[in-house]
């Protein structure tokens, strides 16, 4: 098993559950403005860039659809459902970020997100300061499914860090695109699905799929220990041959 140093997260539909509030705030806008706005059309959207999603919709909806003008009031919405409710977090992350902490993982984030309302939802979740890389979807000139989000967060990280091996790196992900993303940078990715299953040749790719974060804890868990044990029969080892 590979000794992980570092991780890097997507945010919305792995850290937080934020994609069922984006599916249903869609849904009840087009309900409201009598426009076919389907849980399919918006699944389709989940982990790539805003002009995807914008060519997605107009293809969907006709190019009279006045994406920009709806799209902010679907931000809206959900700001303030987060600021009545807060941020819903995904089961087990903060077990998942505080072994992490614990254990000196360098730690960062790539979302496809606004750096405004990835700082909004980190904040308010109270999370902020567990990451040393925050990179966002304005921050790179090609969204998900391109790796250059992946690639940008993993050069940050050895900046700060030294020389991490990718091999040594795991990207979370829940989106197929994301896990495109991921694997098309080079480095392993393990896959939290939210609200879209991987299809044969993204489940090729992936380092492992889980069904929650506390899997992912698990897995790692079991990673170090088994390293650790090995370093232990080499000590050993070598403690002979001096004898």
């Amino acid at each position: 098993m590979e000794n992980f140093k570092a991780v890097i997260f997507d945010m919305d539909g792995t850290m937080f559950d934020t994609e069922t509030l984006q599916l249903k705030t869609w849904i009840a806008i087009g309900k409201k403005y009598n426009f076919n706005i389907t849980e399919a059309l918006v699944k389709s959207s989940f982990g790539i860039s805003r002009p995807e999603t914008k060519q997605l919709f107009l293809k969907a909806l006709g190019d009279n659809f006045d994406f920009d003008y709806y799209r902010d009031m679907k931000e809206r919405n959900m700001k303030a459902y987060v600021e009545k409710n807060g941020v819903p977090q995904k089961r087990g992350l903060m077990q998942l970020l505080n072994y992490l902490r614990d254990n000196r993982y360098a730690l960062a984030i790539a979302t496809s997100s606004t750096r405004e309302k990835t700082y909004k939802y980190l904040d308010k979740a109270g999370i902020t300061d567990y990451f040393h890389v925050i990179i966002t979807g304005d921050m790179v000139s090609k969204g998900k499914p391109e790796p250059e989000i992946f690639l940008t967060a993993f050069e940050n990280l050895n900046n700060k860090f030294g020389n991490i091996p990718k091999s040594q790196c795991i990207v979370v992900e829940d989106t197929p695109s994301g896990v495109k993303a991921a694997n098309r940078a080079g480095i392993n990715v393990i896959m939290v699905p939210d609200m879209i299953q991987p299809t044969p040749d993204v489940e090729e790719v992936l380092y492992a799929k889980y069904e929650s974060l506390v899997d992912v804890k698990r897995m790692l868990e079991k990673e170090k220990g088994v390293n650790i044990k090995r370093e232990q029969k080499a000590i050993r080892r070598i403690k002979i041959k001096k004898i």
